[in-house]
């Protein structure tokens, strides 16, 4: 199986999930009363995996999206829906999530122009960057709504932002990965996260490195970095890959 289509099937997973996402967002937010705005934000991440299914169903008709889905949920639970956010505070807690969408926008980008002979799939990956960079922004919003009221934390916003990028343990996009790609012998995390990630930022470009990296640093007020970090980044990225 080619790259392309492992990333899809492992998207298709994880974005079918999304009700999962909104009912822990609107639980640790609860006092804020953007349940409807989180409410809103699931409805079009789960059509991102109904628009994935279909696009498997026509062109990867062999992929079991049920019974892998089934399995996904059974044995890779989500943060649990008790008002606690995972990352310790509301404001830690958009920063993850816009790096998330971030990072989700730049993953379609970076797909769809490596699908190549597929422009089916390179139109659907172009929608799907779209709504996670507006996805982004809208939980950037959110996030300075908080800050004007409680400051901003840079410093955390910064921890977060290296945590995400350079944390061992996603294991919901990790597990996915192993899944789609025939769960062959006993999960092993690290080894797993390590093929995933190099074959993912395989992928990527200079211009897809600073289209990422320009949206980060304005969640963590960094200025827009300049063009000379293009190629630094992108070797930065394969690094991390590599050692993870």
């Amino acid at each position: 199986m080619d790259s392309v289509l492992h990333l899809v099937r492992t998207a298709c997973l994880v974005e079918s999930r999304a009700p999962q996402y909104a009912g822990y967002l609107a639980s640790v937010f609860r006092q804020r009363g953007w349940a409807h705005t989180f409410q809103r934000w699931g409805e079009e991440e789960g059509t991102h995996g109904v628009a994935l299914r279909g696009w498997l169903a026509r062109h990867d008709p062999g992929f079991d999206f049920e019974a892998a889905f089934t399995r996904y949920l059974a044995e890779v639970p989500y943060h649990r829906e008790d008002a606690g956010s995972f990352y310790g505070s509301e404001q830690r807690e958009l920063v993850a999530r816009c790096f998330v969408e971030a990072m989700a926008a730049t993953y379609y980008q970076a797909v769809g122009a490596a699908a190549v002979g597929r422009p089916e799939l390179q139109a659907l990956c172009h929608r799907l960057s779209a709504d996670e960079a507006r996805h982004y922004a809208m939980f950037r919003r959110l996030l300075e709504q908080l800050r004007e009221a409680q400051g901003t934390q840079r410093l955390e916003a910064m921890q977060v932002v290296w945590e995400r990028l350079t944390a061992l343990q996603d294991e919901q996009l990790v597990y996915a990965s192993w899944l789609v790609g025939g769960a062959h012998g006993t999960f092993d995390l690290a080894a797993e996260g390590r093929r995933y990630r190099a074959m993912m930022v395989s992928l990527y470009r200079p211009a897809q490195v600073r289209f990422v990296g320009t949206l980060v640093a304005q969640v963590v007020g960094a200025p827009r970095p300049p063009r000379w970090v293009d190629p630094l980044s992108a070797v930065a990225l394969r690094l991390i890959s590599a050692a993870s």
